[in-house]
């Protein structure tokens, strides 16, 4: 999955640049303190994430992938903020 950067305006939110980069890898952590997005993947699988940088202000943004968000709202740890 890529990020789809019409959905970020093509601009930091931040700072306003039009300086976004962008990158998919797993998800950060997975050592014994687990992962950000720790529950949401299967034994053999790990979540991945795709990542946006703002070049101007460093301001980073993750962005999880489809397979992870279909899981999150029946995941026992995973608490919906009111």
């Amino acid at each position: 999955m890529t990020v789809d950067l019409s959905l970020t305006a093509n601009r930091c939110p931040e700072c306003g640049a039009a300086e976004l980069y962008t990158r998919q890898t797993h998800a950060p952590g997975g050592d014994k303190y687990g992962s950000v997005l720790d529950g949401l993947g299967g034994i053999f699988s790990h979540p991945t994430v795709n990542v946006v940088i703002c070049a101007r202000c460093g301001l980073l943004r993750l962005f999880a992938d489809p397979g992870a968000l279909g899981e999150v709202r029946s995941h026992k740890d995973w608490k919906r903020i009111p």
